[in-house]
């Protein structure tokens, strides 16, 4: 099984080539790679329209190629890719805007050679009080606007569980219930005659929706197909590395290896690394990537054992 992690902050800080023979030779060998970095969520929801993604197709090939070359010099792969985010915006023309945004960051994934890009459902904050309904549609328009684009590229769009917070309170959000979460794939697979959206569930999010990861797992079954692997305290979204935080993580594991899971160990930890200064992040990194040799045999021994 492959261990990967996300390439910020270490590609931020000491560029493309250095990033990954530092992740390398701290034993992970595929990335996750922050693509999300070249459109800010500050810049989506005060309306910026800059940067890469509002480019052209020859323009964004050009920009991410020597990403991907730096990669294959280094043995290294992309797994998958972070999407910008928000993905959804109240007014209309920003909107279909930034729908363009997100094609261009399905084809910035095929260059990188990524299969999968992860893109938030839409939300909107609890206050708001959409029904399931409403969220479903607007979710459905998201999803389904960017099928061409998946299907030119020949990428997967994978959902990821949200939550948000309320009077004080952490909740699950847009497929934060994983019968919700079934739901929706199945739905727009079937809207699309294809089989182009999968999941990656974010354990960190479970944490803070009070979700049994493991079980999460288990109803998903092989609509499961990438991971954002990070811990918390149960009430910030911290990205910690795990038994940093209070997350149980061999039955989480377990339950991986029950659905015969075929993806990455893919950590989204960075403010770990954040926490360290840059001299300790090999040895931040090595912990990591052997944490997650310690999760893949718990993965494989429980699919071993699976009748």
């Amino acid at each position: 099984m492959k261990i990967g992690v996300q390439s910020a902050p270490v590609m931020d800080q000491l560029g493309v080539d250095q990033g990954f023979q530092l992740l390398k030779e701290c034993g992970f060998s595929t990335v996750d790679y922050n693509i999300d970095h070249e459109l800010p969520y500050g810049d989506i929801v005060n309306g910026r329209r800059t940067g890469i993604f509002y480019k052209s197709e020859r323009e964004v090939i050009e920009y991410f190629t020597p990403i991907r070359e730096a990669a294959d010099r280094h043995g290294m792969g992309i797994h998958q890719v972070h999407a910008p985010f928000p993905c959804y915006v109240k007014d209309a023309a920003a909107q279909e805007d930034l729908m363009q945004a997100l094609s261009m960051s399905i084809a910035a994934a095929h260059v990188l050679g990524a299969p999968h890009v992860i893109i938030h459902p839409a939300f909107l904050a609890y206050q708001e009080g959409l029904t399931p309904q409403q969220e479903w549609e607007m979710n459905k328009a998201l999803y389904l606007g960017l099928a061409p684009a998946l299907r030119k590229y020949k990428v997967t769009c994978c959902l990821e569980n949200m939550f948000t917070a309320h009077r004080g309170h952490l909740l699950a959000s847009v497929c934060g219930d994983p019968h919700e979460a079934v739901h929706y794939l199945d739905e727009l697979n079937n809207l699309a005659q294809d089989r182009l959206y999968a999941f990656c569930l974010d354990t960190g999010h479970a944490l803070l929706s009070a979700l049994d990861t493991a079980r999460y797992v288990r109803i998903l079954g092989d609509r499961l197909e990438a991971l954002h692997v990070h811990d918390n305290d149960g009430q910030h979204d911290q990205h910690l590395n795990p038994y940093m935080g209070i997350l149980d993580w061999e039955p989480f594991c377990r339950a991986l290896g029950d659905i015969g899971y075929k993806g990455v160990l893919s950590f989204e930890t960075f403010n770990t690394l954040a926490t360290f200064p840059k001299q300790l992040w090999s040895e931040c990194l090595q912990l990591l990537s052997a944490t997650g040799r310690l999760f893949a045999e718990w993965v494989n021994d429980a699919r071993t054992n699976t009748p």
